[in-house]
C-alpha cells in the first residue's frame, strides 16, 4: 500500500474513532483493495485500523457481510430497480454492524431516473448506514450528487510524478496563467483537486507536514471547511472544462480564493 492509501486508511480510522464519519463519499480513481480496506476500517471492531481476521473482516473480503451491499451497472448500467433494492437495505436496522454500507460500484453508470431516485436518498441519508460511490467519471454523474459526496481522490500514481508543480502555484499564488490545451486545462484542474484532498487527509490524520511545502504554505490559510468547498468547486470547473470557456473557468474558482 502506497503512502497515499496508508493516509486514507488512517484518515477514515480517525473519523470511524470520533463519530465523524460522513453519510456519503465519492471515491474517484480505481483500488478494489483500498476501497475494501475502507469497509473494514469502518466495519472491524478487533483493531484501530482494521485486524483483517475478525468475522465482519473476512465476511467483507468474501463479499457476504449482510451490512454491506454492493450496486453495480446491469450489463452497461445501473437502473432504477437497483437503486430501489438499495433504498429499501438502507431501510432496515443493520444486523451487526454500528453503521450498514452501501457501495455503488461505477456510479457514472446510473442512469437519469436512477440518479434522480438516489439523489433523494442522499438529500435525506438514513441514520447508521454510509454510502461509498466509485467512479472514474465524474462528468457522468449529476452535479448534484457529487456536491452532497465527500470526496476522496484514489492514488493511481503519485500526483508529484505527472503535474507541472510551478502551474499550480503561480495559480495559487494569482498571477494569470495561460493553458490553452482542453486537456491539458483538464489534468490541471484535477491536479489541484489531488492536491488540496492531500492538505484535507493530512490535517485530519494530524500530520504537521504536508507532502509538497511549497503547495502547502499557500493552502494554509484556508479551514478546513473552505477547503472542502474549494475542493467541491474545482471539481465542477473539472467537469464542465470541456464545454466551459478557460478564463471563465478561472474566474469561478478565483472567487473562492484568497489570491
Amino acid at each position: 500500500m502506497n503512502d497515499l492509501n496508508n493516509k486514507i486508511i488512517n484518515y477514515f480510522r480517525s473519523i470511524c474513532s470520533t463519530d465523524r464519519l460522513a453519510p456519503a463519499y465519492l471515491f474517484i480513481g480505481e483500488n478494489d483493495k483500498l476501497i475494501s480496506d475502507v469497509f473494514k476500517t469502518i466495519a472491524c471492531k478487533d483493531s484501530e485500523m482494521f485486524c483483517g481476521k475478525c468475522w465482519d473482516c473476512l465476511k467483507i473480503n468474501e463479499l457476504k457481510h449482510p451490512d454491506l451491499r454492493i450496486i453495480e451497472p446491469d450489463t452497461i448500467s445501473i437502473k432504477i430497480d437497483a437503486i430501489r433494492k438499495a433504498q429499501g437495505f438502507l431501510a432496515l436496522k443493520a444486523y451487526k454492524l454500528n453503521k450498514k454500507i452501501l457501495y455503488i460500484r461505477n456510479a457514472d453508470t446510473m442512469g437519469i431516473d436512477a440518479s434522480n431516485a438516489f439523489l433523494k436518498t442522499l438529500e435525506e441519508p438514513p441514520e447508521n448506514s454510509v454510502i461509498i460511490l466509485n467512479t472514474n467519471k465524474t462528468d457522468g454523474l449529476l452535479p448534484t450528487i457529487v456536491s452532497r459526496c465527500r470526496k476522496i481522490f484514489i492514488p493511481n500514481v503519485s500526483v508529484t510524478d505527472k503535474m507541472d508543480k510551478s502551474l499550480i502555484i503561480s495559480f495559487l499564488r494569482g498571477d494569470k496563467i495561460k493553458i490553452g490545451k482542453r486537456d491539458l486545462l483538464m489534468n490541471f484542474f484535477s491536479d489541484l483537486a489531488k492536491l488540496v484532498h492531500e492538505e484535507l487527509i493530512s490535517r485530519v490524520n494530524g500530520e504537521s507536514e504536508f507532502y509538497d511545502d511549497d503547495i502547502s504554505s499557500f493552502l494554509e490559510q484556508y479551514t478546513g471547511e473552505e477547503l472542502e468547498i474549494i475542493m467541491d468547486k474545482i471539481l465542477e470547473v473539472w467537469m464542465s472544462s470541456m464545454s466551459v470557456n478557460e478564463n471563465l473557468a478561472f474566474n469561478v474558482l478565483n472567487a473562492y480564493m484568497k489570491n
